[in-house]
């Protein structure tokens, strides 16, 4: 009995232990954009769609920045679910973040963002090390 002590005890201390504790939330994603008002005037609709794990509260993004490709950023609130997202089933929630950004003239632009952590695994993300990939 007194041998069993010290193991529960080491036990017990290697539970509460965490070195580096990953969300890998992030299970698929998108960016859709689409013109909006006179085609002059270079104003778009963008829409990121994230599908991530409900049960990662930790990192749960209320938010997101979103970058225009034209050097200006901007942080979007996330607009669906009164702003909480919708659960869906299989530990899954949807998120959409929705903004609108005027260009200042006609061009090719790359409209990005950045969450990190996504699921481990995925194949083709720089298998296997895709969590750390932003």
């Amino acid at each position: 009995m007194p041998r069993i002590i010290p193991l529960l005890i080491a036990f017990g201390c290697a539970l509460l232990y965490s070195d580096d504790l990953r969300a890998t939330h992030n299970r698929a994603g998108e960016i859709s954009v689409v013109p909006v008002g006179p085609c002059l005037d270079n104003r778009v609709e963008a829409t990121i769609t994230t599908y991530t794990k409900a049960s990662s509260v930790a990192a749960d993004r209320d938010s997101l920045l979103i970058c225009w490709g034209d050097g200006s950023c901007q942080m979007v609130a996330r607009s669906n679910g009164n702003g909480q997202g919708e659960l869906l089933p299989n530990d899954t929630k949807l998120n959409k973040y929705v903004a609108v950004h005027q260009y200042p003239g006609r061009g090719r632009y790359k409209i990005s963002m950045t969450d990190p952590n996504r699921n481990e695994g995925i194949l083709n993300v720089n298998f296997p090390n895709s969590v750390t990939i932003p």
